[in-house]
This record gives C-alpha cells, sequence and structure tokens, in this order.
C-alpha cells in the first residue's frame, strides 16, 4: 500500500511537469506555425488521455511504453521538424518485455531539453532495449552536449522522478548511469529485472 501511494504520488508529480513543458512549446511555436501549434494540442490532448488511463502501480510491455514515448515525440517533432531525429532499435521480442509505464519518456524529454534545444541544428536521439542474461538494459542516447552541465542542473525533474518510481516497484532493484558518449553526447542507461508478459 505504500509503495502504491508513493507511486501515485510520483504520477501526480509527473503530469503537471510535461504539461507545463508540453505547453510551452506549442507557445514557442504558435506565432509562426498555427496549424503546427493547433496539431500539437491534439497531440498533447491524446497524450495527456493515455497517462490519466494509465495505473502508475502496474507494469506495461514496452512496446506500450514506445507508443506513449512516440505520442510525446510527435509534439516535439512538431517544434523542431526537420532537426529533431528519431531512431528506436528494439527488436519484436523484447517489446514484450515488461517496463513501468513513462520510464522512457522523461528521459527523452530530458535529451531534448537539456542537448537538443542547445544546438543550434538540432540533433538525434536514439532509444534502444536489449535483454542482457536476466537484465533489461534501455538506454536513450542523445548527440547534445555532455553530461556533466546536465547533471549540474539536477537533469530535470524527470529523472529524479524516475528513479523514484524504479525504487518503488522494483524494491531497489534497478541501475540508472549517465555517461559521456564518444561522439559527446549523453547516454542514460537504466537496468531493471527482465520479466516478459504472458
Amino acid at each position: 500500500e505504500l509503495s502504491m501511494a508513493k507511486l501515485t504520488n510520483l504520477k501526480n508529480q509527473l503530469q503537471p511537469h510535461f504539461l507545463f513543458n508540453s505547453l510551452n512549446s506549442v507557445v514557442a511555436i504558435m506565432d509562426e506555425k498555427k496549424q503546427s501549434a493547433q496539431e500539437m494540442l491534439i497531440d498533447l490532448s491524446d497524450f495527456l488521455r493515455t497517462s490519466l488511463d494509465i495505473d502508475f502501480s502496474k507494469k506495461i510491455s514496452l512496446e506500450e511504453e514506445l507508443a506513449i514515448s512516440q505520442l510525446y515525440l510527435n509534439i516535439e517533432k512538431k517544434r523542431f521538424e526537420h532537426q529533431l531525429d528519431i531512431t528506436i532499435v528494439v527488436n519484436e521480442e523484447t517489446k514484450k518485455t515488461l517496463v513501468p509505464p513513462f520510464i522512457i519518456q522523461p528521459l527523452v524529454e530530458n535529451a531534448i531539453k537539456y542537448a537538443i534545444e542547445l544546438r543550434k541544428s538540432g540533433g538525434t536521439i536514439c532509444i534502444s532495449a536489449k535483454q542482457l542474461n536476466d537484465r533489461l538494459l534501455l538506454q536513450v542516447i542523445d548527440n547534445g552536449q555532455e553530461s556533466h552541465d546536465k547533471v549540474s542542473d539536477g537533469f530535470g525533474i524527470g529523472l529524479s522522478n524516475t528513479k523514484a518510481r524504479l525504487s518503488a516497484m522494483f524494491n531497489g532493484d534497478f541501475e540508472v548511469n549517465i555517461t559521456d558518449t564518444a561522439e559527446g553526447g549523453t547516454m542514460v542507461a537504466i537496468s531493471i529485472p527482465f520479466e516478459k508478459k504472458v
């Protein structure tokens, strides 16, 4: 019951956070790209409806989680247009793995806010997942600024929220690592127990 209460509280914390950020994205393009702004509001409505319907105390398939992340990316793609490239590297078998809901979206949001937005030319984000023995490794990699800038700024509420939810759901059996890539970007990696959807 305590874990469920914590997860509910964290869900309530996360929703206003991405709503605020998404609305800021709409406002940023409203004058110059009215049609895109209207489409973003429709995407945001779908995104919020999904977030309200999901039970944060239960795991969902990675395929469902990627669909949630795609709703968010639809919003950001309209803002950045050709300046944001997304690559998803997940095989069909791994898509059946169970993960906490909204575990990838905050990492993507951070990559956009702390890396892609800071590059005039935009950038790329790669989302990957693979099984390593009895663990699932999730990675979000960007080609923006190195992680020390992000870590010094707290890396946003999204990552701390993610860590808290992982702790509540897996009783501490998880790892979150932030490292710089050889290309000068950042990789956020999450390791959790591998659990397949029945």
